[in-house]
């Protein structure tokens, strides 16, 4: 991209509905994926990303995260009317684990699970996202989540709102054992 970020509406508007990849390399081990089918709105969309040079989670929530974790946020703001698949560069020492992405909710002031990648042996992940908004990235030795289709169909018609994701606090639990799995592997490796 030579250090532009944006792109403009009229390029998703030419490749809209059609099998055609839109590829943004952005620098920095980031680059961005958009397919012409998962195009739904055009519109002009800023691609930058950026790491956590300043808090903007709040550390209560951040700390809940244990383990390794890299904190994302990006430029544009709302919803990108396409879904943008970012290949992200977690090192070469992560090759084999997962990366599973949670996005930061300000009204609930809750982490809430939206993809999850499996790192390969060039260090690098795959991470599906639809806006743009305040992300953590966590590193485990398996997907963190268990929620499926089906599971979120059920739980739609349970309470009658659309699922937005798995809520972290609900999860703590489940990340302890992953992440005491994840010492335990990396100290067993070491022997």
């Amino acid at each position: 991209m030579s250090g532009a970020t944006e792109v403009p509406k009229k390029i998703f508007e030419a490749v809209k509905g059609k099998d055609i990849d839109i590829i943004l390399n952005m620098g920095n081990g980031y680059v961005w994926t958009i397919n012409g089918k998962d195009i739904t709105t055009p519109k002009d969309v800023n691609f930058n990303v950026k790491t956590a040079s300043e808090q903007r989670i709040p550390i209560d929530v951040i700390n809940m995260v244990t383990g390794e974790k890299l904190q994302l946020f990006l430029s544009f703001d709302g919803d990108f009317g396409l879904k943008a698949t970012l290949t992200i560069d977690l090192k070469k020492s992560n090759s084999g684990y997962f990366a599973n992405l949670f996005y930061y909710n300000p009204t609930t002031q809750k982490l809430e699970y939206v993809s999850s990648g499996e790192i390969g042996a060039d260090g690098k992940a795959d991470l599906d996202f639809t806006h743009a908004s305040d992300y953590v990235i966590m590193i485990s030795d398996e997907i963190v989540t268990d929620l499926t289709a089906g599971e979120a169909e059920s739980e739609a018609q349970t309470d009658g709102n659309p699922p937005t994701g798995r809520s972290f606090p609900a999860m703590a639990g489940v990340m302890a054992i992953v992440f005491a799995a994840v010492l335990l592997r990396r100290k067993n490796v070491g022997r």
